[in-house]
């Protein structure tokens, strides 16, 4: 069976590529994922050549858009190089069963990043690599250190990346409906409850050799989205 690999920030593997030169190694997070899977560090602000150490970088609003800009030179730029590397890192990021990014970040932060809007501080924004990697793979389990501190969080957490690993496995093979179907069957319990099920067990019905591959995808995009809301 192939490795399972999950896409750590490197920070909190405790590698020092912060800002400042340090790190932010989060113990439990090593300790618990490392039992089961193979831990990828990477740091974008520090692949697009930012530096150790460095000035950091905050979210803007400008023109309606989100920019991320160094905060001591506001002509220096660095939304574009943040998500080209993104799309550089694809190959990679394709070998990956979830991700967890660090809380927070302008270029990793998930949820509530701080932004300056109307030079009023906010915290309602995705950081910019983070964003990026969602969009580019919407079904990948994502979440960041923080939420993973509360056990029932981490735990939905891990069943998504086995659940996402499983698929990648089953499709990487000669995919057909019945291992689709035996699919189904061992994760259907988790969202019978979701008021879209119905919807999701005739995506299951409409697959056909015809159309496999794309109507297998939208089915399961389905399923990872549903078993996140139960």
């Amino acid at each position: 069976m192939n490795k399972l690999f999950i896409g750590v920030s490197s920070c909190l593997l405790g590698q020092k590529v912060r800002y400042d030169g340090r790190h932010k190694k989060h113990v439990q997070i090593v300790a618990i994922f490392s039992r089961f899977s193979e831990l990828q560090g990477f740091c974008p602000e520090v692949e697009i050549g930012l530096g150790i150490t460095r000035t950091p970088v905050q979210l803007v609003k400008k023109n309606n858009q989100v920019r991320c800009i160094e905060i001591e030179n506001s002509k220096r730029d660095v939304t574009q190089a943040l998500t080209e590397i993104a799309h550089y890192q694809k190959n990679s990021l394709l070998k990956l069963s979830g991700y967890i990014f660090k809380k927070n970040s302008p270029s990793c932060g998930l949820h509530n990043v701080e932004i300056l809007v109307d030079n009023q501080i906010r915290h309602e924004e995705t950081g910019i690599f983070s964003n990026e990697i969602k969009k580019m793979i919407p079904c990948l389990p994502v979440e960041d250190e923080y939420r993973l501190e509360n056990s029932e969080i981490r735990k939905k957490f891990i069943e998504s990346v086995f659940m996402f690993y499983r698929w990648k496995q089953l499709t990487s093979r000669n995919f057909s409906k019945k291992p689709l179907f035996l699919f189904h069957e061992r994760y259907k319990k988790y969202v019978t409850s979701h008021p879209q099920f119905n919807e999701l067990e005739k995506k299951l019905v409409k697959i056909d050799n015809g159309n496999f591959e794309n109507l297998s995808h939208s089915y399961f995009c389905l399923l990872m989205e549903m078993f996140k809301a139960c």
